[in-house]
């Protein structure tokens, strides 16, 4: 539609207006035309017509509407897909910088006394939280480092017990790093992070649950104690698959004793004498491994779910 029948609708549609507000109204007295002057009429005219008369001009605007918006939008045709470009990179060296971790590790002494290791402390792990994946090479020469000095696990467990209950994020990268210095003497520690429970607060409205940042911190302090792999340690672990009221911490237990000896048949077969039958499915999961044959752990993965997925009289 053009706009010329545009207006020619516009004319048609008021000139219908014009003859409804001139025709008698029931209960109103009929006045000759040459009475009515306009101001007479927007003054007297009744509430009906004034009603139809507003419906009138409302569908003209409507109409006018969809003839602009047809006229000065065609529909394309041949609309090809719109795929945006992706933004630009900004170059991280800026807005992060590397860490000093090294520089900081190298700069205690040997055989640091505590308060020397306490200060460091505060200074690496401002760092340490600043870590990308770039920096993964200069963090494991750090940890080799600090993994010499006597007091650095007593100094880490304090700096650990400082935290205020919802700074979960330090607490899960504090537990790693205790975990990698692999100290026999944060056997304990490990354990009371396991077997106590943190009061947290929902700290977002969307996000994961109190309960459920509390297991992922007693699962980090599972992997720290797994990795000391000692026998005193793997006991422990024994111990928390039979009877840690966490099924998911039971389960993280067994996966880190399988992978912290290799997921040998030995080790799988010390935790089916061990362990109570419905634990039996988690012990030889399938794991990939970086460069594991696809088609191998696919099939692998398959035969373990047909063996798990029979009912359990026929295992």
């Amino acid at each position: 539609m053009t706009i010329k029948k545009a207006a020619e609708v516009l004319a048609i549609v008021f000139s219908m207006t014009r003859s409804n507000a001139s025709a008698p109204i029931p209960g109103v007295p009929s006045r000759t035309a040459t009475e009515r002057t306009n101001s007479d009429l927007g003054n007297r005219r009744s509430p009906a017509s004034k009603l139809r008369l507003h419906a009138l001009i409302g569908t003209v605007i409507v109409v006018a509407a969809l003839v602009g918006c047809s006229a000065t939008r065609p529909v394309a045709t041949n609309k090809e897909l719109f795929i945006p470009k992706p933004p630009l990179l900004d170059d991280e060296s800026v807005r992060n910088p590397p860490t000093d971790l090294l520089a900081i590790a190298q700069s205690i002494p040997e055989s640091a006394s505590r308060q020397q290791i306490d200060e460091s402390v505060y200074h690496f792990m401002a760092e340490f939280y600043r870590v990308r994946s770039g920096d993964m090479q200069q963090v494991m020469t750090a940890v080799a480092i600090l993994k010499k000095q006597p007091a650095i696990v007593a100094s880490l467990i304090d700096y650990y017990d400082s935290f205020q209950a919802p700074e979960y994020e330090k607490r899960m990268m504090t537990l790693g790093l205790i975990g990698e210095l692999q100290r026999t003497e944060a056997m304990p520690f490990f354990l009371r992070i396991i077997w106590s429970w943190l009061q947290l607060r929902q700290p977002i409205v969307e996000g994961p649950t109190p309960k459920e940042l509390v297991e992922m911190i007693r699962v980090k302090a599972v992997h720290g104690l797994a990795y000391l792999r000692t026998d005193e340690s793997d006991q422990a672990l024994i111990d928390i698959m039979r009877s840690h009221e966490s099924y998911g911490i039971r389960i993280a237990a067994v996966d880190a004793y399988m992978w912290n000896h290799g997921d040998s048949a030995e080790a799988a077969q010390q935790l089916y004498i061990a362990l109570p039958a419905a634990l039996h499915r988690f012990i030889e999961r399938p794991r990939f491994r970086r460069g594991m044959d696809r088609e191998a752990f696919n099939a692998r993965l398959e035969n373990w779910q047909k063996r798990w997925s029979r009912p359990r009289s026929s295992q």
